[in-house]
């Protein structure tokens, strides 16, 4: 319609009407774009308000997940030093009776890899990381993602170490019969200390799996102490 009557005030050489219509056309055409502009700006800013949430999340999960590694290759180092010490002592105290058992038992166990931020790998691979528009906090996920990768890549160089030190741990204790409904946790009934003490290799793989423990608690502080950083930095910038 705007149309045809441009077309008639052209007919009629009504310069200044044609001249009100096309300014008319320009003004809406250009409101339209900073609608559309405006729009696609609120929609991102809802997404990077969603994306630093979702972080946040993920950062207060991992803290917790990895305090709970922690704490529980606390229980197995200080386990496992119970049993080096009974060695060296030749001799277990009834009082390190439990200790012993738990060490016998896990050991051996340890995570087969680091905790990382779902939102952060589905921003990589979707290749979405704009999202995240202050660079102290794309930087720090960087730094704390990539020392979650290199760790893994350490453990996974390890492993065939710590299934050794695992296997040699209830070679000379009897578990608790399988429970079907758990089946991975089996409880240690009793062990044969002097048995433990005629065999110098079985002694020697539970200082090295005391030493890897050891290593293994160094890196998930580290990981505990990384990803607490992310978590400052995130909540500053809420």
């Amino acid at each position: 319609m705007l149309l045809r009557r441009i077309t008639q005030h052209v007919k009629t050489q009504n310069w200044f009407a044609v001249f009100v219509d096309f300014f008319i056309v320009v003004v809406g055409v250009f409101i339209g774009i900073q609608v559309a502009n405006w729009n696609e700006q609120r929609l991102n800013e809802k997404r990077q308000k969603l994306v630093h949430e979702r972080l946040v999340n993920d950062f207060r999960m991992l803290e917790e997940f990895s305090t709970q590694a922690l704490n529980r290759h606390k229980d197995i180092i200080i386990s496992l030093e119970t049993l080096v010490k009974a060695f060296e002592r030749g001799s277990a105290l009834p009082e390190e009776d439990e200790a012993i058992k738990f060490a016998l038992r896990w050991g051996g166990s340890y995570k087969k890899s680091m905790l990382r931020s779902p939102t952060y790998i589905e921003l990589l691979s979707s290749g979405q990381l704009n999202l995240i528009t202050n660079n102290n906090i794309r930087s720090a996920l960087a730094v704390f993602d990539q020392a979650a990768l290199s760790t893994e890549y350490n453990y996974r160089s390890i492993h065939n170490a710590m299934l050794t030190a695992y296997g040699y741990l209830p070679k000379f204790a009897v578990l608790e019969d399988v429970n079907h409904d758990n089946p991975l946790v089996r409880t240690v009934k009793s062990y044969n200390f002097s048995d433990m003490m005629a065999d110098t290799k079985y002694q020697e793989q539970q200082r090295v799996a005391l030493d890897l423990q050891s290593w293994f608690y160094s890196n998930i502080e580290n990981h505990n102490r990384a990803l607490k950083e992310v978590l400052v930095i995130l909540k500053e910038n809420e």
